[in-house]
C-alpha cells in the first residue's frame, strides 16, 4: 500500500495531541545534548481518500520525505491542504510521499527530538526537508549556534545514512524576536545559511534559496513582520515543491 501523502487537521492544531519525546540518540553531540527538549508536537496527519487511491496498488513510494519546521512549515501544511495539489504538493504519491511535522514556535534544539519520534512512528526517510533555525537567531552566540546546527546536519547524516538532507534557507524577517534590529539579525541569518549550506553540499544534500521572498515585497509577509501571508507562504510552497520535484526522477 503506498505511502501517500498526510493531511493536517485544519484549525485543530493548537489541540493536536502531545507526544512524550523519545530518547535522543547517544550520538547526539554533548553541545547539542545539554539543551532542554520540549515536548514535541508533530503533526501526524491522515492520508485522503484521493490522495490514497492515487498510490494504490503501486507499493510504498521511492521516497519517503519529512518536512520539518517550525512556524512556515505548520502554514505551509495547512495552505497546501486546501490547494489542488494538497499536501503531496501535487507530486505522484507513487513516486514520492510526503510526512508533515510541524511545531509552531519550534527551536533548532527541538530537532533531535522530533526526528526520533518520527523515526520510531515511520521508520526511516529518504529526504528530510528541514527549514530551521530562524526562531533561534538572537538566542545565543552566531558561533555556537552555528557549531550545533552543523553537528546536527552530521548527526542526521549518521542516523540515517544514504539520506539526502534538504536544507531551506532561514527566511529574512523584519522583526528578529532576539535581535537589537534588523540588520544585526540579517548578519546573523547570512552568516548561518553560508555555513550550513556548506555542510549540508558538502553532505551531499541540497539548498532551496528563497531569494523570491524579500522583507521590502509588499504583501508577503503579516502584520507582526514575522510570519509569511498567503501569497508569501505560496511562494514558499513553490520553492519547496520545485526542489522537491527535481528528486522525483
Amino acid at each position: 500500500m503506498a505511502l501517500s501523502a498526510t493531511a493536517v487537521s485544519v484549525g485543530k492544531a493548537a489541540a493536536a495531541t502531545q507526544m512524550q519525546a523519545g530518547t535522543s540518540a547517544a550520538s547526539v553531540t554533548p553541545a547539542v545534548r545539554q539543551i532542554p527538549r520540549p515536548t514535541p508536537l508533530i503533526s501526524v496527519p491522515a492520508s485522503s481518500g484521493a490522495e490514497a487511491t492515487a498510490g494504490a496498488g503501486e507499493g510504498l513510494p521511492c521516497k519517503r520525505v519529512w518536512i520539518l519546521g517550525h512556524s512556515y512549515v505548520h502554514w505551509a501544511a495547512l495552505r497546501a491542504a486546501a490547494r489542488a495539489g494538497g499536501l503531496q504538493l501535487g507530486l505522484l504519491s507513487r513516486r514520492m510521499g510526503i510526512r508533515w511535522l510541524e511545531k509552531r514556535g519550534m527551536m533548532w534544539s527541538d530537532l533531535p527530538t522530533q526526528v526520533a519520534e518520527a523515526r520510531r512512528r515511520w521508520g526511516r526517510p529518504h529526504v528530510i526537508v528541514l527549514h530551521l533555525g530562524g526562531n533561534d537567531v538572537g538566542t545565543m552566540p552566531m558561533g555556537d549556534l552555528a557549531s550545533i546546527m552543523l553537528a546536527d546536519i552530521r548527526w542526521l547524516v549518521a542516523q540515517f545514512p544514504g539520506v539526502k538532507i534538504v536544507w531551506s534557507q532561514i527566511i529574512s524577517r523584519n522583526v528578529w524576536r532576539h535581535m537589537s534590529s534588523r540588520k544585526a539579525g540579517f548578519r546573523v541569518k547570512r552568516k548561518l545559511i553560508r555555513d550550513v549550506g556548506k555542510a549540508v553540499l558538502a553532505a551531499g544534500g541540497k539548498v532551496i534559496t528563497h531569494d523570491n521572498i524579500r522583507i521590502n515585497s509588499p504583501g508577503l509577509f503579516r502584520r507582526d513582520e514575522v510570519h509569511l501571508s498567503d501569497t508569501g507562504t505560496d511562494l514558499f510552497l513553490h520553492n519547496i515543491r520545485r526542489s522537491l520535484a527535481s528528486l522525483c526522477v
